[in-house]
C-alpha cells in the first residue's frame, strides 16, 4: 500500500475525502484486509482522543477574555493614532541638549586659551600589542 492510498484512507476517516473517491475507497476497505485494519486504527485513535480528552475548565468567562482583548485592540489603535512627535517628546530635549553641549565646550576651550601664550604639553604614551588576542592599547598620559 503506498503513501497516497494511505492518506486517502485517513482522509476517508475524517470525513474529508472528496466525493468522487468514496466509493472506491470504501471498494478498497471491503477488499485489502490490511487497508481496513489501518482504517479502524485511525478510526479507533480518533475516538479514544475525543473520550479522553482533558477537560479545560478556565475560572474567567468568556466575556472576560474577551474584555481584555478588546482594551488592548483599543490601546494599540491609540498609539497608532497618536503622531511620533507626541510619543517621541520628552526625546526632543536630548536632541538640541548635545549640539549646546558642543558649543559650550568649544567656548570654554577658546575662553581658557590665551592668545599668545603656548605651553608645552607633556604626553606620554604606552602602546600594548597582543597578536595572540587581537588587541591594541594605547595609553596616554
Amino acid at each position: 500500500m503506498n503513501l497516497e492510498t494511505l492518506l486517502e484512507i485517513q482522509a476517508y476517516a475524517d470525513g474529508e475525502l472528496s466525493s468522487g473517491r468514496v466509493a472506491e475507497i470504501e471498494r478498497l476497505l471491503a477488499v485489502d484486509p490490511r487497508a481496513k485494519a489501518q482504517y479502524l486504527e485511525l478510526v479507533g485513535v480518533r475516538n479514544a482522543i475525543q473520550e479522553h480528552e482533558a477537560q479545560t475548565v478556565v475560572p474567567e468567562t468568556r466575556e472576560f477574555f474577551w474584555s481584555q482583548i478588546q482594551r488592548r485592540i483599543a490601546q494599540a489603535e491609540k498609539a497608532a493614532a497618536t503622531p511620533v512627535r507626541e510619543r517621541y517628546q520628552r526625546w526632543n530635549v536630548l536632541r538640541w541638549f548635545a549640539p549646546v553641549l558642543a558649543l559650550a565646550a568649544v567656548l570654554a576651550v577658546v575662553s581658557v586659551r590665551q592668545p599668545g601664550v603656548s605651553t608645552p604639553i607633556e604626553v606620554t604614551t604606552v602602546t600594548f600589542h597582543s597578536d595572540a588576542d587581537g588587541v591594541t592599547f594605547h595609553w596616554l598620559d
